[in-house]
């Protein structure tokens, strides 16, 4: 896929925006503006909410922490990150995340197409959707049935035996 030629921007307070199972996230860039190289998307976690243990077999993540407290664990280690402070996660490594605090982060998938996953996997918000107070078991579901097509493995909480 070519390169665009041109400089892109995305204004304050744009982009496709759904919920993965609480989480929020917004995508500022698509790979389709990319060429493929990179996604980029901001995700807002109320305190509690996280991710469970998963493995990405298509993508590195590179996570930056503009604002709040989280803990991301990859196997027996536990990290404690906040506002200011990155991490990269590399493909094919089990791990996850759990805001200690409300966050916003940046998140990056490199190369590009975890978006994709987000959209078919969440729920879009539009100015007249509410957000929902809780993940439904039907958006786990949702989340487990369309991982394998993204390259991504879920495991409950405790990660893979």
């Amino acid at each position: 896929m070519p390169l665009p030629q041109k400089i892109m921007t995305t204004p304050a307070g744009s982009g496709r925006t759904h919920w993965i199972v609480g989480n929020l996230m917004t995508c500022k860039v698509t790979g389709a503006e990319t060429g493929g190289g990179y996604s980029l998307w901001e995700s807002v976690v109320p305190a509690g909410v996280g991710t469970p243990p998963h493995i990405h077999h298509n993508e590195d993540e590179a996570f930056y922490i503009l604002e709040g407290e989280i803990e991301f664990t990859s196997g027996d280690e536990t990290l404690t990150l906040s506002a200011g402070a990155s991490l990269h996660a590399p493909r094919d490594i089990v791990h996850s995340y759990r805001a200690i605090t409300p966050v916003r982060m940046l998140v990056m998938a490199i190369p590009a197409g975890l978006e994709n996953f987000f959209f078919e996997a969440g729920r879009e918000v539009t100015p007249d959707s509410p957000a929902p107070a809780e993940p439904t078991p039907e958006d786990f579901e949702k989340l487990l049935a369309t991982a394998p097509k993204y390259g991504l493995e879920i495991f409950p909480p405790g990660g893979p035996e």
